[in-house]
C-alpha cells in the first residue's frame, strides 16, 4: 500500500473554498455597512443573487425593526467594544417574507493594513422562530384553557353548594324532631341543630 503525500492546499485556495461552501451565509461587510461580499448560502437566505446584494447596504435588506440593533453590532464591533457581537435579527427578502438569523459580527483582519471590513457569519433560525411562536401560543392557549376549566369547577362547586345546602337543613331539622321525639338532652339537641 502507498500512501501518497499531496501537498497542502494554499491558504487563500483554501479560504475561498471555505467561503464559498460553508454551510451559514458569510458576508464581509464594510465599516459603513456596505456588503463587499458573500457566500451563495447568504445570498440564497437572503432571497436575492450575489450581484444584487453586493454593493448595497446590509441595512437595506434588514427588517426596519432591527435596523437600530444591527447598527449597534456593527459599531460596538469596529470600535472595538467587543470582539465579537452575536445578535438574532430579521431579514426582509424582495418578496416581502421576513427570515430570522443569529449573526454573529466580528472584525475582518487586514493584510499588513488595519481592518476596514467585519465578517458577518449568518445562521437561518427561521424555522426555529416559527416552533417557538406557535410553542408560545399554543402555552398561552392552555394557559387560558386552565384558567377557564378551574372558574368551572368553582361555578359547578357553589351551584352543587347551594343545591346541596336545602337538602343539609332538612336533614338537621329533621334530626333535631326526631331527638325531640327521643327525648334527647338539650346538649345533643343543639348539637343534632348545628350539625
Amino acid at each position: 500500500m502507498t500512501v501518497s503525500r499531496q501537498a497542502a492546499p494554499d491558504d487563500a485556495i483554501l479560504h475561498q473554498h471555505l467561503f464559498e461552501h460553508a454551510g451559514v451565509g458569510l458576508l464581509v461587510i464594510a465599516f459603513d455597512g456596505t456588503i463587499r461580499q458573500i457566500n451563495p448560502n447568504g445570498a440564497e437566505f437572503l432571497g436575492r443573487s450575489r450581484t444584487a446584494l453586493t454593493g448595497i447596504s446590509v441595512l437595506d435588506v434588514t427588517h426596519p425593526d432591527d435596523i437600530a440593533r444591527t447598527v449597534e453590532a456593527l459599531t460596538s464591533v469596529v470600535q472595538g467594544q467587543v470582539h465579537t457581537a452575536v445578535l438574532e435579527k430579521r431579514y426582509l427578502r424582495p418578496d416581502g417574507q421576513v427570515v430570522w438569523s443569529r449573526s454573529r459580527v466580528s472584525l475582518l483582519p487586514g493584510h499588513g493594513a488595519p481592518p476596514d471590513s467585519v465578517i458577518a457569519v449568518v445562521a437561518d433560525i427561521t424555522e426555529l422562530k416559527h416552533a417557538q411562536r406557535d410553542l408560545e401560543a399554543l402555552n398561552r392557549a392552555l394557559q387560558a384553557t386552565l384558567e377557564g376549566g378551574l372558574l368551572g369547577l368553582g361555578i359547578a362547586l357553589e351551584a352543587r353548594d347551594l343545591e346541596t345546602s336545602g337538602h343539609t337543613v332538612r336533614v338537621m331539622d329533621l334530626s333535631q324532631h326526631l331527638g325531640e321525639e327521643l327525648g334527647l338532652n338539650a346538649v345533643t339537641l343543639n348539637e343534632l341543630r348545628h350539625g
